[in-house]
């Protein structure tokens, strides 16, 4: 009869009745340290936090769930909420499992890899990850001057780890160089998306272009998301058919005939107002005159 393999191997006590080792050990919750990156990367949300804790009170620690450390130095890289929950449960021990990892850019990917594989990243979240992913080395996807394959490269690297597009991750990247402070905290707030963060971005990189000297009313069609922007104040047009009795448009040498089209077709119900005003104690209303030198349509 063949000798049982406990008898000969006395270390397999350790097994438990699966055939595994056991995953989790018990660590006082008061040994487990935090610090940045992993604990800024994700906000803890309050409503969430609060929905942990009671279920902690009332069913104790999910075992199942438990909490992830950087075995060489003892630091927290995935669970933040959970240990919050339990220091405001007054637990005075939570089930953790220990990694090793070779470096805190390798602890990260890993991090962010938990987060994403538990649920989908906030806009706020993926531009933090993002961020301090490009602020390392070529793991997690480095940064390269100019563009290519290179920056190809990059895009991809990143994108993998976040579990995002190219695209969105070309965003982030444009708003972090880019966008004004404002812009940057409203996105990390939450307030704006990415997309709406890259939009104002682009709008502000874009130059403006500046009215002709020689113009007495001008049209500047630089980007606005308020169309009556483009349009000079009725009091203008007023005030340069009473002084002169007459009105004349110049349009921008590089406006297009159908964006120049719309401004006069959007025009149209402002100087008919203005023509059929009484104007200098009732003098007759006077033709429009378009010089020859204006655009004409």
């Amino acid at each position: 009869m063949a000798t049982l393999s406990l008898v000969k191997n006395p270390e397999k006590k350790s097994l438990d009745n699966s055939g595994t080792k056991p995953l989790a050990k018990m660590v006082r919750v008061d040994a487990i340290a935090t610090a940045d990156p992993f604990k800024s990367l994700f906000s803890i949300n309050p409503a969430v936090l609060e929905t942990i804790c009671k279920d902690i009170k009332t069913n104790g620690f999910d075992g199942s769930q438990p909490l992830h450390l950087w075995k060489e130095k003892g630091i927290l890289i995935d669970g933040h909420t959970r240990l919050e929950a339990a220091k405001l449960a007054d637990l005075f021990q939570v089930p953790v499992f220990e990694h090793s990892f070779d470096s805190e850019d390798v602890a990260l990917e890993y991090a962010i890899h938990m987060q994403r594989d538990r649920r989908n990243l906030t806009d706020a979240e993926m531009y933090a990850c993002i961020t301090e992913l490009d602020k390392r080395g070529p793991r997690g996807g480095a940064r390269f001057k100019g563009s290519g394959e290179h920056m190809k490269d990059s895009r991809i690297k990143t994108a993998k780890v976040i579990g995002t597009s190219v695209n969105k991750v070309q965003k982030v990247r444009t708003i972090s160089d880019h966008a004004p402070a404002e812009v940057k905290e409203g996105l990390k707030k939450g307030d704006i998306s990415i997309n709406q963060a890259y939009t104002r971005t682009q709008q502000l990189r874009k130059p403006k272009t500046k009215p002709s000297p020689a113009a007495s009313a001008s049209i500047d069609p630089s980007p606005s998301t308020d169309p009556s922007a483009a349009f000079p104040p009725a009091f203008t047009i007023m005030d340069e058919l009473a002084s002169n009795n007459r009105i004349v448009i110049i349009f921008p040498a590089l406006l297009s005939i159908d964006v120049a089209a719309r401004l006069v077709f959007d025009l149209n119900g402002t100087l008919k107002r203005v023509l059929e005003a009484p104007l200098l104690d009732d003098q007759p209303t006077p033709a429009l005159d378009l010089p020859s030198d204006s655009a004409t349509l």
